[in-house]
């Protein structure tokens, strides 16, 4: 069976639009990982940023209860260890930019 220079024409046509649309889909699937890569790294970036912050504001929340309780032990400043722990609270809301309006407290 042998091909005529007609269906050797539009053979050739149609492997060059098959081949080029299996490089286009490549291409795609290639960028595709580049990007979930990229989005991966900076999710990553953002969580220890996000550690990093809560961390630093337990840090202050913690310097600053030991300043308080420190300076002020014997004159009954917190009345409650509840209350100690809504002021810290208060605080660590305070250090990370916690905006009130937007805040849904569940307790269990």
């Amino acid at each position: 069976m042998s091909i005529k220079g007609i269906d050797g024409q539009i053979m050739l046509a149609k492997v060059t639009e098959l081949t080029r649309d299996t490089n286009s889909q490549l291409r795609k699937n290639e960028l595709m990982q580049d990007y979930m890569s990229i989005q991966g790294k900076l999710l990553e970036e953002h969580r220890e940023q996000a550690v990093t912050e809560r961390e630093e504001a337990q840090r202050v929340a913690i310097q600053r209860e030991r300043e308080g309780s420190g300076g002020s032990a014997g004159s009954g400043h917190h009345s409650s260890a509840e209350e100690s722990t809504l002021l810290s609270q208060a605080d660590l809301e305070e250090e990370l930019g916690v905006d009130k309006d937007r805040i849904i407290d569940i307790r269990v």
